[in-house]
């Protein structure tokens, strides 16, 4: 007989949409004695089906999804291999094998949530083919006003000012952990040392070029560390192929940060894009109005929270 009451999907972001399913499945495993459990994928299962287009890009890593899912309350998090037989599987086999191996005898499924190889047409599909497998599949409701999905996060992240709106979408500031790598060593030139951090999720999906306020954890430790980034090319100190995160801590008087992991809390932005400035002190002067602006954003969230 089965013991969870479980929901499969993606969940990146962990967002407003993905709390409320979470929600019904507490409450439906409480009333049937079950255990809740939600069912992710690694690799992103558009990773595989799609192999000729883009890779995805995410808002979180795997450590961070697991992570935020059990402080939603789900205590048991199973991280299923995403490859193409798992791909393959048709939705009676794939929920025969929920029930079989991993004992779920109910499946909630998101309002817009699809499973298997064969995407059956409708709701009412899969709760027949749930009923024949011994799983009965309930469907959240749609979440009521504001639009949310992981989608249309991605494409707030990118838009000109609006981390408040993505902070708002996720109930939390989008969170880039990574480890600090070395980096080129002009900030501490002109009193802005940097810390250059190398995202720990491969498909990062970071902010929109520009300058943004941030709080900032070293090590997973309680302390919240007030700074801001930037998000660019950084042209002035030599030019990145690729965009890069370089945060400057505000007060910080540890140790250097070398190997060490961050995680950067993007909480508004300062401003957008890049400029070339044809000498440091000019740069300097930039970055002390950026760092004014950005205590002033951050004091103003710290304030409101």
């Amino acid at each position: 007989m089965g013991t969870m009451c479980a929901t499969v999907g993606l969940f990146d972001g962990v967002h407003m949409g993905h709390r409320r399913v979470f929600n019904m499945v507490k409450l439906q495993a409480a009333a049937c004695g079950l255990r809740p459990m939600a069912i992710t994928f690694d690799p992103p299962p558009q990773h595989v089906v799609r192999p000729d287009q883009p890779p995805v890009k995410l808002l979180m890593s795997l450590r961070q999804r697991v992570a935020a899912i059990k402080a939603a309350g789900i205590d048991t998090v199973l991280v299923l291999h995403f490859d193409n037989a798992l791909a393959a599987l048709t939705a009676s086999q794939f929920i025969s094998l929920l029930h079989d191996r991993y004992g779920v005898s109910r499946l909630i499924m998101g309002y817009n949530n699809r499973l298997g190889s064969d995407l059956p047409v409708n709701f009412d599909d899969y709760s027949s083919i749930g009923a024949a497998e011994g799983v009965k599949v309930l469907q959240a409701s749609k979440f009521p006003g504001l639009m949310v999905s992981s989608s249309i996060i991605r494409i707030a992240v990118q838009r000109q000012g609006a981390m408040r709106l993505v902070s708002m979408m996720m109930d939390s500031p989008l969170t880039i952990a990574g480890t600090v790598v070395k980096g080129r060593q002009v900030g501490s030139t002109i009193g802005f040392p940097t810390a250059n951090v190398k995202p720990e999720c491969d498909y990062q999906l970071l902010p929109a070029i520009g300058a943004y306020s941030v709080l900032v954890t070293i090590d997973d430790a309680d302390k919240i560390v007030l700074g801001m980034a930037a998000v660019g090319h950084h042209p002035t100190t030599g030019h990145s192929e690729q965009p890069t995160i370089e945060v400057n801590l505000f007060d910080y008087d540890g140790t250097d940060l070398y190997g060490h992991r961050l995680a950067v809390k993007f909480i508004d932005c300062i401003r957008m894009g890049e400029e070339h400035f044809d000498n440091l002190d000019a740069l300097r002067d930039r970055l002390e109005c950026d760092r004014n602006i950005a205590k002033q954003q951050l004091t103003k969230h710290i304030t409101n929270k």
